[in-house]
């Protein structure tokens, strides 16, 4: 929400400033009630992980949205654009195979913007990276095709709903 420079500021006060921060959210949030119905997030489901030592993917995406912050979340090459804002590039977030998340920096204008047509060109865009696929019964065969293309994850001519379904399954364990 703030600027890098007021991050690595704060650092040094990080977690009495980090508590304040959190419950200055909460604040925001029990203010703007109608924000909230209209995004359709609950109140609970932020207040109950927020104050949390670590905050949840679900939570933190809920608060990008309601913030208007532009974020694109990637876990391999599955990627969930929050917010998008043609005026404003997004920043970065990857999942590494951890389960950690990284804010990728980026210096320049020409490097955001290279990097958001790389993911836009080459990666599978979903509504939810918390739960990237619908259930199989929501997808058409073609669907599943193309989606197990932009992944590479090979298909076999042989391949049925399923096969590929569970594949793309797979893919993000």
């Amino acid at each position: 929400k703030y600027s890098l420079e007021r991050y690595e500021w704060e650092k040094m006060n990080s977690f009495s400033r980090e508590e304040e921060e959190k419950m200055k959210i909460v604040e925001d949030i029990r203010k703007n009630k109608s924000k909230l119905k209209l995004l359709k997030i609950t109140l609970k489901s932020i207040e109950s992980n927020i104050l949390e030592p670590k905050m949840s993917l679900e939570v933190f995406i809920n608060l990008c949205r309601f913030y208007d912050i532009s974020v694109i979340i990637t876990n391999k090459k599955i990627s969930m654009y929050i917010n998008p804002l043609e005026e404003k590039l997004p920043y970065y977030m990857n999942i590494n195979e951890n389960k950690n998340y990284i804010i990728k920096l980026l210096d320049d204008e020409q490097s955001k913007k290279y990097e958001l047509n790389k993911i836009l060109n080459n990666n599978l865009m979903v509504e939810n990276i918390v739960k990237p696929f619908k259930s199989l019964s929501s997808y058409k065969l073609s669907e599943l095709k193309e989606m197990n293309e932009k992944l590479t994850l090979g298909i076999d001519s042989k391949d049925k709903k399923q096969d590929l379904y569970n594949k793309l399954i797979e893919y993000t364990k």
